[in-house]
């Protein structure tokens, strides 16, 4: 006799999760040294698979991009970040401007800065994943 195979549970989401789900124009930052580059790889084909086309990837300017040649983003956009000690820093509010539109921003870096809380009140009400 066969056991009859249950139907997998559906998942439901909040709204927020659904909000950031559907995003249309989606950005994520990523700034770290080159064994980071490697180990956000994974997270990256994920969110391209998400957001197929749309994804947009803030970046360092010295970015070792062809790290990234397989995942299909919209565009990179690259900035200049610099340290004073343990702090990174970028022009917030001139990253925000360049965002617009951007309806999620999903922030991949694992250390804290005042650019990042800048960025967060550049953008406004724009959803926020990862601060």
């Amino acid at each position: 006799m066969l056991n009859q195979v249950e139907p997998a549970p559906r998942i439901q989401f909040s709204r927020e999760t659904r909000s950031c789900l559907q995003a249309e124009h989606p950005a994520a930052l990523f700034y770290n040294g080159i064994g980071d580059h490697l180990l956000v790889l994974p997270t990256l084909r994920a969110l391209s698979s998400i957001y197929p086309d749309r994804l947009r990837l803030v970046c360092d300017r010295s970015a070792p991009l062809f790290l990234f040649n397989e995942i299909g983003v919209q565009s990179f956009l690259k900035i200049d970040f610099t340290r004073e000690g343990h702090t990174r820093l970028f022009d917030a509010f001139g990253l925000a401007r360049a965002l617009k539109p951007c309806d999620l921003l999903i922030s991949l870096v694992p250390w804290k800065s005042p650019s990042l809380n800048e960025l967060s009140t550049g953008l406004g009400s724009v959803p926020s994943v990862g601060f």
